[in-house]
């Protein structure tokens, strides 16, 4: 039997070759029976052996993280269902005694520390403007939080300064300070507070494909709290027939 060639026999028989008759150089084509030797010392391999992924184990571990998430969001609508039963039973308990407070209290009144609550409470003021001036400054997000804070107290400062000052010399000042000074500026937080809120909820809509951005501060949802997509399929209803269609060219 012939014994088949090997690597070196097949370089060997290359040199012995040369050149053609014509002095030009041949397309050089060495015995394919090294690499048959070589192909067949592997082992073999079949595709049995090779792992393969498990299609419905996938699917089954993607269901199961749809239904934990599912289970996440119902949480967290629990959770804000009970903070606003808890506020609203808070209203209706503060109706009667608001009441008895406006039938029962004096309408002169002597106060004592009367200079530590006002300072106290501009104090407070300044602390909050300065916070807003800094969210502001470097754009943070809390900007939305610390201006609702902001126009709250500069109201409330109104509120008193006019009700207590009735009546009295600076009557006219409270006034004046109240309707040139607190007013607007509370009315430009609130505006800023909202402007963030609905500028944020547009950006939220754009990415995550969920309809057109609301318009109103009070149509903004929590995100994180939103109804949850069906569990079947796992994805948002009409998610491409919202999503937003690219330009014509």
């Amino acid at each position: 039997m012939e014994a088949a060639p090997t690597n070196e026999m097949a370089v060997e028989e290359v040199e012995r070759a040369g050149f053609d008759e014509g002095g030009a150089d041949f397309a050089v084509r060495p015995s394919f029976a090294p690499l048959a030797s070589a192909r067949s010392a592997r082992p073999d391999v079949s595709r049995r052996d090779v792992p393969m992924s498990d299609g419905r184990a996938t699917r089954r571990d993607s269901l199961a993280q749809r239904v934990a998430n599912a289970r996440e969001r119902r949480r967290e609508i629990e959770l804000h269902q009970w903070l606003g039963s808890i506020l609203i039973m808070g209203v209706l308990a503060m109706i009667p005694w608001t009441t008895y407070l406006a039938v029962s209290l004096p309408v002169r009144f002597r106060a004592h520390n009367w200079n530590v609550a006002w300072v106290g409470f501009d104090s407070a003021l300044i602390v909050v403007l300065a916070l807003t001036a800094w969210a502001a400054w470097y754009r943070r997000q809390i900007l939305a939080a610390t201006a609702i804070v902001a126009a709250t107290m500069l109201l409330c400062d109104a509120w008193f300064d006019v009700s207590t000052s009735i009546g009295t010399r600076d009557e006219y000042l409270a006034i004046l300070t109240g309707l040139l000074a607190n007013v607007p500026m509370a009315t430009f937080f609130l505006w800023l507070a909202r402007r963030i809120m609905l500028r944020t909820a547009a950006v939220l809509a754009s990415a995550l494909h969920t309809g057109p951005a609301p318009r109103h501060a009070h149509d903004v949802t929590l995100p994180f709290v939103a109804p949850a997509p069906s569990v079947v399929d796992g994805s948002p209803p009409d998610r491409d027939r919202r999503a937003p269609s690219s330009p014509p060219s």
